[in-house]
Order: C-alpha cells, then structure tokens, then sequence
C-alpha cells in the first residue's frame, strides 16, 4: 500500500538530541534558492535564520525566519509520542503559555514538523534585526507560564495566540 503522507523520507521524522537550526536553515535555504527564488511576496531585507531552538519536553521548538514567513517550528527529539501527520493536517499544542494550532509539514531534508504561523508574508520587517527581536519576543512569550492558573483558565479558546500576537505588536 502506498504511504499516504508520501516518499517514506519525507516521512520519517529526524529525531536529534543535537540543535536542528543548522539542518532547518540549510533545508529552507535550498527552498529560498529554487521554489521560492522568483516570488513577488519575498523581502529581500530579510534571510533564512533559526532562531532560539530549545529543547521542550522530548521535541525542538523555535522559530524560523525566512524572506517569506515567520513560523514557529517544532520538531522531534526523541522516538517518544511522535506520530507523523499528513501535512496540511492541524493540530493544537499546549505551550506553557496556552494552546496554539499547528500545521503538519513535511520537507525530504527534515522529515515531518509542526509549522505555526507567526507573519506571512514579513514585509512589514525592515530588516534581521528587527524580526529577531520580533522572534526572541514571540519565543519568550510562548514558553512563559501564565502568572496564575486563574488566569489561564479565565482565557477564552484562541486568546493565547491573540493575546501572542497583541504582545509582539503592543496592542492592546
């Protein structure tokens, strides 16, 4: 029977105990220089960086920046609680600081991932050193426990990602 989720490299997760920024910047850079070389939404101020990879609980989580989006990314660790997802399949993380909604990819050079959403495009950015502030911000804020479990609670569904995004931009 055929893989639905497609070739079984694409598939297999990549599971490190070692930092995956050099293998995710390399994969997106090779990205950058074919598929995405002629479209009109890149910022040409802006280059492909992984940025604040850590360890949470058994997977990598940290966010990408590329001339074309800003994502969170999570990928595996260790063999424990990974199923592969179809990509384009969603499915909801709980962060510390509440639940987020992802996407299943998948990319030969890395196998699958879980993708968030944080800017796409990014040409509101004028250069690195604003979207990595932008991205330290955005990491810092997901990975911070509510100060009370009342206050969590007290938090209606998608309030996390809203209140992430009001955050990062000073909105109140």
């Amino acid at each position: 029977m055929a893989n639905p989720h497609g070739p079984a490299e694409a598939t297999t997760p990549f599971r490190s105990v070692d930092d995956p920024s050099a293998r995710l910047q390399c994969a997106f850079q090779a990205i950058a220089d074919t598929r995405m070389r002629d479209i009109p939404i890149l910022n040409p101020r802006l280059s492909v960086e992984a940025l604040g990879f850590c360890r949470w609980q058994h997977y990598w989580i940290g966010i990408l920046i590329t001339p074309w989006f800003m994502n969170i990314l999570c990928l595996p660790g260790d063999d424990r609680d990974w199923e592969p997802l179809a990509s384009g399949t969603t499915c909801t993380l709980e962060l510390p600081s509440g639940s987020y909604g992802f996407l299943a990819a998948s990319e030969a050079q890395l196998g699958p991932y879980l993708s968030c959403s944080l800017f796409s495009p990014v040409l509101q950015f004028t250069d690195m050193a604003q979207a990595r502030e932008v991205a330290t911000a955005a990491l810092d804020a997901l990975l911070k426990t509510p100060d009370s479990p009342a206050e969590a609670a007290l938090a209606p569904e998608g309030a996390a990602r809203r209140g992430l995004f009001q955050r990062l931009t000073g909105a109140r």
